[in-house]
């Protein structure tokens, strides 16, 4: 799969999960402004970050392998 794949299936599945919390937060609003939820969403998004930063370390890694093979 290429990068490009990938981050794409990673957007995808980032977006769905995204999608069922914010469902579950209007399903069950609460008065104020912070909503119990929000914790997860912040925590989807910290993973989301780390899967593309690993995605990325991985990119790299391939490309400076096949300069190095190339050479």
């Amino acid at each position: 799969m290429t990068y490009k794949e990938e981050s794409d299936e990673l957007i995808k599945w980032y977006a769905e999960e995204n999608r069922k919390i914010s469902e579950k937060m209007r399903e069950h609003p609460v008065p104020g402004l912070d909503h119990p939820l929000e914790v997860e969403v912040k925590a989807l998004h910290q993973v989301w970050l780390k899967k593309l930063k690993e995605l990325q370390k991985n990119t790299e890694s391939n490309k400076i392998t096949i300069r190095s093979l190339q050479e």
